[in-house]
C-alpha cells in the first residue's frame, strides 16, 4: 500500500503558501476594490437584502482587508482560528473560514489547473479512469486541485466535479462515508467548499458557468455569514466528528508500506495527529520526501519519531513532477 501525504507546496502554482497568505488576501482585497469602483451601478440582489452589487463588494472588501491585516500579526491562519476557538468566538471563526473558502474557490476558478496534479493522474491511470486500489492520497490542504484534475479525465458533464469527488471517494470530517475500500482522497482539514447539510450529509454547491466567479463567491460568502450556506473547511479541534474520523484514517493507512511526502513541512499544529498516523504504520519500510528542503525534513523526522529510525528515507529536491515509484 502506498500513501501520499500532501502539503501546501503541492499546490503552490495556484494557491499561496501559509507564509504568503496575508499578502495574497491583501491583493485579493485590492482586486475587489477595483470592482467596487468600476461596477458600482450594477444591481446584485441577494436573499440577505443588500440593495446592489456595490454594497456587497464594499462589505467583502472590508472583511478581506481586515483579515489580511490581522494575519500579518499571526504565525498562520491556524493560529488565528485556534485563538478564536479558545475565545469561543464561533461567529467570527465561521466568518474567517467562509472568507478563506471564498478566496480559494475564486483562485481555483480563475487559474489554470496545477500541472503536477494533472500529470499525476495521467501517470497512475491506465486506459480507463479506474484508480489504483493500493494507493491513497492524504492531504492537509483545503484546495480541490486533485478533484479538479481528475474531473478532466471523466466524461464532460455539468456535474463532473461532483462525479470526481465520488470516484475519488473524498473523505472529510463532514463527509466521510462508510466505504473506505480502494483509493481514497482523505482531506484532513476538510475542503474549501460551500454547501448545506441535508439529512446529516454535507452537499457541496459548486460554482457554475452562468455568472462571474467573483459574483458567485460573493453570494456564497454572504450566504455563509447569514447561515444559508456552510463551509466544509475544518480544523482538528473544531469538529465533533474528528476523533472518529481520525480513527478511520488510521485504520485505512496502517498497512502503508510506502509513504511519499510532497510539499509538506510537518507544521506544529498537525504533529499530534501526524504522530498517531505514523505510529500505526507498522509495515512502513520506505519514505520518500519530495521538497526543496527534503534533507532538513528527513533529519527532523528521524529526530522526532522513532518510527523513522528503522526505515529507508529518500530525500528528493526536484519538484517538477510528483514522485512516482517504479511499478505504479
Amino acid at each position: 500500500m502506498t500513501t501520499y501525504l500532501i502539503g501546501a507546496g503541492a499546490s503552490l502554482e495556484v494557491l499561496p503558501l501559509v507564509s504568503n497568505l496575508p499578502k495574497a488576501l491583501a491583493d485579493f482585497a485590492a482586486e475587489i476594490s477595483i470592482e467596487r469602483i468600476s461596477n458600482s451601478a450594477n444591481f446584485f440582489l441577494t436573499d440577505e437584502g443588500y440593495k446592489n452589487r456595490a454594497e456587497c463588494i464594499e462589505i467583502i472588501y472590508q472583511d478581506y482587508s481586515e483579515l489580511a491585516q490581522t494575519l500579518k500579526q499571526m504565525a498562520s491562519f491556524d493560529t488565528l482560528a485556534k485563538k478564536l476557538t479558545i475565545q469561543k468566538s464561533q461567529i467570527q471563526l465561521e466568518k474567517i473560514k467562509a472568507l478563506l473558502t471564498a478566496f480559494f474557490l475564486y483562485k481555483q476558478a480563475t487559474s489554470p489547473l496545477c500541472p503536477r496534479q494533472d500529470s499525476f493522474f495521467a501517470s497512475i491511470l491506465g486506459i480507463t479512469s479506474d484508480l489504483p486500489e493500493d494507493m491513497q492520497v492524504l492531504t492537509w490542504n483545503y484546495d480541490s486541485q486533485f478533484e479538479r484534475a481528475y474531473a478532466t479525465y471523466l466524461s464532460a458533464s455539468n456535474d463532473s466535479l461532483n462525479e470526481s469527488r465520488k470516484m475519488l471517494k473524498v473523505k472529510t470530517p463532514m463527509t466521510a462515508s462508510e466505504d473506505w475500500s480502494g483509493f481514497n482522497l482523505i482531506k484532513m482539514n476538510g475542503s474549501a467548499d460551500f454547501g448545506y447539510i441535508d439529512e446529516g450529509q454535507f452537499t457541496v454547491q459548486d460554482l457554475d458557468d452562468q455568472s462571474s466567479a467573483l459574483d458567485q463567491c460573493m453570494k456564497k460568502y454572504l450566504g455563509a455569514i447569514h447561515s444559508r450556506f456552510r463551509t466544509s473547511l475544518n480544523f482538528a479541534w473544531d469538529s465533533l466528528n474528528y476523533e472518529s474520523f481520525i480513527d478511520q484514517v488510521i485504520s485505512k493507512t496502517c498497512n502503508s508500506q510506502r509513504l511519499i511526502v510532497i510539499g509538506y513541512s510537518f507544521p506544529y499544529f498537525n504533529r499530534e495527529i501526524d504522530s498517531k498516523l505514523f505510529n500505526n504504520m507498522r509495515q512502513l519500510d520506505e519514505v520518500i520526501i519530495q521538497n526543496p528542503s527534503a534533507i532538513a525534513i528527513r533529519d527532523f523526522l528521524i529526530s522526532s519519531n522513532s518510527v523513522f529510525s528503522s526505515v529507508s528515507i529518500k530525500p528528493i529536491t526536484q519538484t517538477e513532477q510528483f514522485y512516482l515509484p517504479i511499478g505504479i
